[in-house]
């Protein structure tokens, strides 16, 4: 029996891939299995919102932070 269900990798798209998945699908119909190969390059979550940590009025440096940052706007 022929072994055809594979995939190959090279290591170093292995290492530049560290998230990916491969999914055997069902067989039926056929005599092999086929493989879905999810490299996870295509998510997409959109623009990142804002979120303000109450914590960061307790840290020293916030509020010189703060002002620099808005002064250079």
């Amino acid at each position: 029996m022929a072994k055809i269900d594979r995939i190959f990798v090279s290591t170093s798209w292995e290492i530049a891939s560290p998230l990916v998945r491969v999914k055997a699908l069902d067989r039926l119909p056929s005599d092999h299995n086929p493989l879905v190969l999810d490299s996870r390059n295509n998510m997409s979550f959109g623009k990142k919102c804002f979120r303000f940590k109450k914590w960061w009025l307790e840290k020293e440096s916030f509020h010189d932070l703060v002002k620099k940052v808005w002064n250079s706007l």
